[in-house]
């Protein structure tokens, strides 16, 4: 009788670690905004009297096969250093405000997140008027997932109001928005 005293086969493999983050649309706006309102970007830029439905303006899509998930960060990188949009014809800011704060008749501007799926909305960005924030010009948590996730998306929106007072220009600011696998 033969005794084999090799018989074990060592098997090994990789899983490389991957994250997936696409931003649907890079240009969103207001159109003109008027002081008895609020106004809401669009995708196509003319803007809305009423909350854009799911898919607009702004679609984040997700994906990581990292183990504690990931982070979608948002901050504001306004021309004036300050948050809010703002007008070098006029050098005002209309002041970044939480998006359950923007109210007609005040000069303001707020973004929060919706429609999620596989994601979880960060609670200051949930338009819930609870414990709600304005974007700043530093990174702020805009949503997580705390394990690996296939594309998981939240749509992002903008609201805006102006006063009375709101001196006329052309108002601009520009969003960074970033993921982060937690590996």
């Amino acid at each position: 009788m033969d005794i084999i005293t090799n018989d074990e086969v060592a098997v090994s493999g990789r899983v490389d670690p991957t994250l997936s983050f696409a931003i649907d649309t890079t240009t969103v706006g207001f159109g003109t905004i008027t002081s008895g309102a609020l106004r809401y970007a669009t995708s196509d830029t003319n803007g809305s009297g009423s909350a854009p439905g799911n898919g607009d303006p702004i679609t984040l899509t997700l994906s990581t096969n990292a183990d504690d998930g990931a982070v979608i960060e948002l901050r504001d990188q306004n021309t004036n250093a300050t948050s809010g949009l703002y007008s070098t014809d006029t050098g005002t800011t209309l002041a970044s405000a939480a998006s359950t704060a923007v109210s007609a008749g005040t000069a303001n501007f707020g973004a929060y997140g919706k429609n999620a799926s596989g994601l979880t909305i960060a609670e200051s960005f949930d338009h819930d008027s609870t414990a709600d924030v304005a974007i700043s010009t530093t990174f702020q948590t805009l949503a997580s997932v705390a394990a690996p996730v296939s594309n998981g998306s939240l749509d992002v929106s903008l609201v805006s109001a102006v006063a009375g007072a709101t001196p006329a220009g052309a108002y601009s600011d520009t969003l960074t928005i970033i993921a982060t696998g937690k590996f």
